[in-house]
């Protein structure tokens, strides 16, 4: 049985350069697949890099990371590489009895009737204004294995991408909770003293990134 996008984060298990702007990925539910990334970010900004050879060339993957790296900390959500490997669109959200929930395109095609069809686009569409930009998700914050990262969506409540050697979860600012994945007792209640001593600054970041603008670095838990 397929398993659904909306209860699944992909974590991606290997990877390699296959030429051009292309790169080889394989997930950690055996799904694998050829990603060209230019097809996956503007090409504008920083996010032109990824349209140079040379530099997707330089492609790399550790045991402890949910996706792939570059040179200089840049990444590419998991989420939206699996669904391209896939073919299909990355999940939207929807507001369900007050709560805002990840809808998959799968889950999208059984309730309402439609068919998505992946459309291979030579660029990437300029981004609606207002709409966070998909691409890197940038790391506002580090502290003993911990690396916390954040990534706007919209519409969507506001999340923390939490990653250490051994645990990795989805965070809410407020309250902060996990969304997804696991945490130890013991780091669950140091993570989320740490937002909420932070919690004007993590939602500011929050709007900054909603806004298109880029996140500040935020001082680690002392």
């Amino acid at each position: 049985m397929t398993r659904m996008i909306d209860e699944y984060s992909p974590h991606v298990v290997a990877a390699s350069y296959e030429g051009g702007c292309r790169i080889w990925l394989r997930f950690d539910d055996g799904i694998a697949g050829v990603v060209d990334v230019r097809d996956q970010v503007p090409r504008r900004g920083v996010l032109r890099k990824f349209w140079n050879p040379d530099f997707v060339a330089q492609v790399s993957h550790h045991g402890d990371q949910w996706t792939v790296e570059w040179p200089g900390n840049m990444d590419l959500d998991p989420m939206q590489l699996y669904c391209a490997v896939r073919g299909i669109q990355p999940p939207t959200y929807k507001q369900i009895d007050g709560v805002w929930k990840r809808v998959s395109p799968l889950v999208q095609r059984a309730t309402t009737g439609r068919q998505f069809r992946p459309v291979r686009r030579t660029r990437a569409p300029l981004p609606r204004a207002g709409t966070p930009r998909r691409g890197p998700i940038p790391e506002i914050s580090r502290f003993w294995s911990f690396r916390i990262r954040m990534r706007a969506r919209a519409p969507g409540p506001a999340q923390l991408y939490v990653k250490s050697d051994r645990e990795s979860a989805v965070l809410g600012i407020s309250p902060p909770r996990v969304l997804r994945g696991r945490l130890e007792p013991y780091s669950a209640r140091h993570i989320s003293t740490w937002i909420r001593r932070h919690k004007p600054q993590l939602l500011g970041n929050w709007k900054r990134l909603q806004s298109g603008l880029p996140a500040k670095w935020i001082a680690p838990l002392r």
